[in-house]
């Protein structure tokens, strides 16, 4: 029997207005603490996020967002890469993408419990 192990996640939230507290999940970054560069890092993105974003904000840049995303999914994979990109996450978004605070999660597959943090917003 594998034993659980220790992660934390956290939300990207798209954010039109920093005036008001409408965001919309668009995707679930789950990674090891105290294990960055070494430990299990990835970001999942919400399979419907275009359309929750456009029905709070009909004229997102979508085009900039996936772009954006891809950034994150890029960067996220390439663990000499990985802090740099939490910082730029958590402090340079500008608010339109907000991060929410983490959560602990306990599990012994992070792939499953990545798909099922998701799975919330399909």
């Amino acid at each position: 029997m594998v034993d659980e192990q220790q992660f934390e996640y956290f939300w990207l939230r798209y954010a039109p207005n920093p005036m008001t507290d409408v965001v919309r999940n668009i995707g679930v970054v789950l990674f090891e603490p105290g294990a960055l560069r070494t430990g299990f890092c990835r970001v999942r993105f919400v399979p419907s996020w275009q359309a929750s974003v456009l029905a709070i904000d009909q004229d997102a840049d979508v085009s900039m967002l996936a772009a954006l995303m891809k950034e994150i999914e890029c960067r996220l994979s390439e663990p000499n890469s990985r802090q740099e990109m939490f910082d730029v996450i958590e402090e340079s978004f500008s608010n339109l993408v907000r991060v929410s605070d983490r959560q602990a999660c306990r599990t012994t597959n992070p792939e499953l419990a990545l798909d099922d943090l998701v799975s919330q917003f399909r």
